[in-house]
């Protein structure tokens, strides 16, 4: 039976239809903890369902040939790229997982739902004196924040921990002072995306900033939700852009993980990039999503501004 049906054939007080995907996503923002960002992609790939099939969709709607059809119908109608496919699957089936311990509706056999090849991946990382620029533009940048912390501190700090810790950016917005074990320069997180333990070291630069932003009594160590920390980037790369840095299109905070990996690597080879990352897909990943092609020779350190 359809959820419909099941719910229809209820003398129990249940409802009298079936629940639409919008109804459903409500409930899931509802009761799990999930980022702004997160609940506005699944948001969107139902809107996107419901433009397909020219009406509001519902529950009933969560079937492989309706979404397989849906999926094809996204790449080419809005020039999609394999990726972005990917990510509007992505979203269908975490809807869809939720439909099914809460309505009982049928499981999702992810096998039967089609998922495009992966878009082949040109890694490129920062190189070395681009690093400099950008961290001398965080150690002049004017203004405070709303919390009171200057913004050079912060987005000094930010920048510094990020490239020696490789941590992705989520995880930074998280971090609390209790993970950060300042005598032997050792940060233990529990990563945002793969929920996996993760102990990451730092330098001498990260530790001098921490202690500086540690000053100003804050809960969380960068006390900035994702789009505020946006902000603050925007003006540290108009900053940075007048000492020569240059970004392309795509890059953001989280090409510091880039520079980490391509460092690690480029010094110890991609085992040891793997591990500093703390990313379960191991050397394949880092080789292939992470590691920048153009730095493979020669002798990289870690501190730039110490080997320049």
């Amino acid at each position: 039976l359809t959820v419909k049906s099941r719910m229809e054939s209820s003398t129990s007080g249940g409802y009298s239809m079936t629940p639409t995907l919008t109804d459903l996503l409500t409930t899931l923002c509802a009761e799990v903890v999930i980022e702004r960002s997160t609940s506005e992609q699944y948001a969107r790939a139902e809107r996107r369902l419901s433009q397909r099939l020219a009406r509001s969709a519902t529950i009933d709607d969560l079937n492989a040939e309706t979404i397989n059809d849906y999926l094809a119908w996204i790449k080419t109608e809005f020039e999609l790229s394999n990726t972005s496919v990917r990510n509007y699957r992505a979203a269908i089936i975490r809807i869809w997982n939720f439909a099914t311990d809460r309505y009982d509706h049928q499981a999702c056999v992810v096998r039967r739902i089609r998922s495009p090849k992966r878009d082949p991946v040109t890694v490129r990382a920062w190189t070395l004196p681009s690093l400099v620029q950008l961290m001398e533009a965080a150690e002049s940048l004017a203004g405070t924040l709303r919390c009171g912390i200057p913004a050079n501190i912060f987005m000094s700090a930010w920048v510094w921990v990020g490239y020696e810790s490789g941590f992705r950016p989520s995880d930074m917005r998280e971090l609390q002072w209790s993970a950060i074990d300042f005598d032997n320069s050792k940060i233990t997180i529990c990563q945002h995306k793969t929920k996996k333990i993760h102990t990451a070291k730092f330098g001498t630069e990260s530790l001098a900033w921490l202690k500086k932003l540690r000053e100003y009594g804050q809960k969380d160590v960068f006390p900035l939700n994702k789009f505020g920390v946006r902000r603050w980037e925007g003006f540290l790369y108009a900053r940075a852009e007048k000492l020569g840095f240059h970004r392309l299109p795509g890059q953001g905070i989280g090409t510091l993980r880039k520079c980490h990996a391509t460092q690690v690597d480029a010094d110890r080879g991609i085992a040891a990039a793997a591990e500093s990352l703390g990313h379960v897909g191991g050397t394949v990943t880092a080789r292939n999503h992470y590691v920048d092609a153009r730095e493979k020779t020669g002798f990289l350190p870690r501190n730039p501004r110490e080997n320049i």
